[in-house]
């Protein structure tokens, strides 16, 4: 039979069901906003983790997988599909970091259990190396062991390849420095030396172990030691100074002249050394001494040249007053003559002497050439002058005459070893007989107009001065009137022009051609005005001498 209950207890049952439904409502309410405040902080964190714009990611550290990554950490490496592990994900390999110095994070983490910050070099999804310093945290189970490793990464690869960079260019500017010609040093305040470079070595003689026990003074020569301290004194108070002398002393005693800059080195506005750059000009300075003295020695020559010169002027004044100032004035012999010296003075020599012993209408016309040029020549050309003059007014053959005078010029020649050629003609203006002595010289040439004919007048004979015993012969001819008697030197035809071509004999012969019908003046002047322009800016390097007889 069921037991009654009465309101109270009725109410009292109520209450108590009315209390045993409120509190599971209550907790159930409590859970919700617990979760709700869990699910905003997750969103937050997350949110806070994806606007990180270094990577960040998580790592399992059993298997090594990587269990989350923001959206930074996969735009450098890519996504983890194909490469879910940190190893293969962030360098491409199979197997976890663990050789040749670069190891793993997380088995460093692994080890000490406690937050690490490492440099690592990571690969970006197309395989180029970058480098990394890495913050590694550690998440444990609750018997103290590693089970995720939470990695923040900072890019690093910029600032590696600018310390790259900066150190290339020190050691590059280092080995300048060291390489360098010029003396580089840096002097402390006391005068010992914190640096020097090779140079110093090398210019003063110094070893390392001698510049340990001296300082910079030790190595300044006695003659430069007061200006060298106050100069030094002066960089000390902050200034600097250029371009100067100093001069050093070697480690065998020798004067070592330098010349530099120099200034100080300031840390926080105070000098705690000096910097000096010193270039050796011992040898510029001997150069400047030498040049000096040339400069002394030049003024002297330059004085005595212009003696020289002035002597020179004389000598060609005296030398041109004895070539022929006129033509010999008979009817029947046209006669134009020239020399022009490659010097001053020249060894060439042309002449016309009157044969009176002969007859009152005989000329002697002489062409000869002295070896060499100058004074010398010049000098031979004049005593054989005075001697074919003197033997030639004292009667006789033309052959006597000149191995008369090759008797005196041998004498004359005997220790010097100049000679000279000659070609001596003898012309008889009524009958045209010409009788000519051929020592050594070109043959002269007979032009026949008519026949348009050059004959050689050729013979036997040694130059004058060869051989003192010589006996000369001579040779005759007969000139007709319009026939052309040519004498020369080689230099005429042997003339060269700026491309070295000699103006040459054909050449010579051909103008003779053209201009047979002028007189021997205007024959002579187009003659030398061909060989003048053909030489143009090329320099005479021999005499010339034309001699031109028209037999009228």
């Amino acid at each position: 039979m069921a037991t009654k209950l009465n309101y109270e207890e009725l109410g009292l049952e109520f209450k108590k069901l009315d209390i045993a439904v409120t509190e599971p409502k209550t907790s159930e309410k409590s859970l919700r906003e617990s979760m709700m405040k869990l699910r905003k902080e997750r969103d937050f964190l997350q949110e806070t983790i994806s606007a990180v714009c270094h990577p960040f990611y998580a790592i399992e550290a059993k298997s090594y997988k990587i269990l989350m990554a923001n959206p930074a950490a996969l735009n450098f490496f890519g996504d983890l599909i194909d490469n879910p592990f940190c190893f293969s994900w962030t360098h491409g390999r199979t197997t976890p970091c663990s050789v040749g110095g670069h190891l793993c994070p997380l088995e460093i983490i692994k080890n000490k259990k406690k937050p690490v910050t490492v440099e690592h070099k990571h690969y970006d999804k197309k395989g180029q190396p970058l480098y990394f310093e890495i913050h590694a945290y550690p998440l444990f189970d609750a018997e103290g062991n590693v089970t995720k490793i939470i990695e923040y990464t900072l890019e690093t690869t910029k600032f590696k390849r600018m310390e790259a960079a900066q150190k290339e260019s020190e050691e590059r500017y280092r080995e300048i420095i060291e390489n360098a010609h010029d003396i580089i040093q840096s002097i402390l305040p006391d005068g010992s030396l914190a640096y020097v470079n090779r140079a110093l070595f090398e210019i003063l003689g110094y070893t390392e172990t001698d510049l340990s026990s001296i300082n910079f003074f030790d190595m300044v020569h006695p003659d430069s030691l007061m200006h060298c301290r106050e100069l030094f004194s002066r960089v000390l108070e902050g200034k600097s100074g250029t371009h100067i002398p100093i001069t050093f002393l070697a480690k065998d005693g020798k004067r070592i002249f330098v010349e530099g800059n120099i200034s100080p080195r300031l840390l926080e506005g105070k000098v705690v050394a000096t910097h000096g750059i010193f270039r050796d000009v011992t040898e510029s300075k001997k150069a400047d001494e030498t040049l000096r003295e040339n400069e002394k020695k030049l003024a002297r020559y330059s004085k005595h040249l212009e003696q020289i010169i002035a002597s020179l002027n004389v000598a060609q004044e005296v030398q041109q007053s004895l070539l022929p100032q006129h033509s010999p004035s008979e009817k029947r012999l046209d006669i134009a003559g020239t020399s022009l010296y490659c010097d001053e003075t020249g060894g060439d020599y042309y002449d016309y002497i009157e044969l009176p012993h002969i007859g009152s209408d005989a000329y002697g016309i002489a062409v000869g050439d002295v070896s060499g040029h100058g004074i010398s020549s010049a000098l031979q050309m004049a005593s054989v002058r005075a001697y074919l003059r003197g033997r030639a007014t004292q009667g006789g053959a033309v052959a006597e005459i000149i191995t008369d005078v090759n008797r005196l010029v041998s004498a004359d020649t005997r220790e010097t070893g100049l000679f000279m050629t000659l070609f001596f003609l003898m012309i008889e203006a009524h009958n045209g007989r010409a009788t000519w002595v051929r020592a050594g010289h070109d043959p002269a040439l007979l032009y026949n107009p008519d026949s348009d004919h050059f004959a050689k007048l050729e013979g036997e004979g040694l130059p004058l001065g060869v051989d003192e015993n010589w006996q000369y012969r001579d040779y005759t001819v007969t000139v007709k009137p319009g026939q052309i008697l040519i004498l020369t030197t080689d230099g005429l035809w042997e003339n060269r022009n700026t491309k070295g071509e000699m103006f040459g004999r054909e050449r010579f012969k051909n103008f003779i051609r053209q201009n047979a019908g002028l007189s021997a003046k205007k024959i002579q002047a187009s003659i030398i005005e061909a060989v003048t322009n053909f030489q143009g800016k090329a320099q005479q390097e021999d005499d010339i001498t034309l001699v031109i007889l028209k037999f009228l």
